[in-house]
C-alpha cells in the first residue's frame, strides 16, 4: 500500500507532484494554497526496502546505525539515510533541524502560520471606531496601534512576501489619532490652567 499526503482543509489525496516541491501549490478540489513535506519512503510499497545496511568502512545515519548514510543534513552536517532525509526544494534536513528551526521560526520554508501585525493593527483601530470606544479610549487606541506597527515592521515573519503598505498605513493613522488626541487634551486644559496677572 502506498503512502499519500492530504489536503488539510477538504482531505482530499494529494498526489507525487505535490510532494516536496518546496513550493505552495493550489489543491485540486478546494483551491487551498499548501505544500506538503514528505519523508522519501512515502511512495514504497509496504514490506519493501529502499534501506541499504552499512558495511564495514561506510558512513552510516546518524539516526539508525545500520542504514548507510545517502546524504548529509544542511543544517547540522549529520550523515542521513534514505529515512530521515527530507528534502526541501534543494536542501536536505534532518528531523531535528526541522523541529528545531520549526519552534525558533528560523527558516521562512518552515513556518506554517504567523501573526499579521499590520492587519491586528488596523483592526483594532478601525473597530474602535465602529464600536465608538475611539471616543472614550481614543489616544490609547492610537498609541497602541502606532506600537504594533512598529513591533509588526520589525518581527512579522511570514512565508508569502507582504508589502509594507499596511504597516504605513497603520503607522500613519495611528499617529494622526494620537495627535487629534493630544491637541484635544491640550485645547482641554489650557483653559482649566490657572491665570496669573
Amino acid at each position: 500500500m502506498k503512502g499519500g499526503a492530504f489536503c488539510p482543509l477538504c482531505n482530499r489525496l494529494l498526489g507525487p507532484e505535490f510532494w516536496n516541491s518546496g513550493q505552495f501549490q493550489a489543491c485540486p478540489a478546494c483551491s487551498a494554497q499548501v505544500m506538503t513535506i514528505a519523508f522519501p519512503t512515502i511512495n514504497v510499497p509496504s514490506g519493501t526496502s529502499s534501506i541499504v545496511a552499512c558495511e564495514a568502512g561506510e558512513s552510516s545515519c546518524f539516526f539508525h546505525a545500520n542504514n548507510r548514510a545517502e546524504t548529509i543534513c544542511d543544517g547540522c552536517g549529520r550523515f542521513l539515510c534514505g529515512v530521515c532525509s527530507i528534502s526541501f526544494g534543494q536542501r536536505r534536513f534532518c528531523p531535528d533541524c526541522i523541529y528545531r528551526s520549526r519552534r525558533q521560526k528560523s527558516d521562512l520554508l518552515l513556518i506554517d502560520q504567523a501573526v499579521l501585525f499590520d492587519n491586528i493593527a488596523i483592526a483594532v483601530l478601525a473597530l474602535s471606531v465602529l464600536t465608538l470606544s475611539y471616543l472614550i479610549l481614543g489616544l490609547f487606541v492610537s498609541l497602541l496601534t502606532v506600537c504594533m506597527a512598529f513591533v509588526g515592521w520589525k518581527y512579522q515573519r511570514t512565508l508569502v512576501r507582504r508589502s509594507r503598505f499596511r504597516f504605513g498605513f497603520a503607522l500613519i493613522l495611528g499617529l494622526i489619532g494620537a495627535s487629534i488626541w493630544i491637541l484635544l487634551l491640550l485645547l482641554l486644559l489650557i483653559p482649566a490652567l490657572p491665570r496669573y496677572a
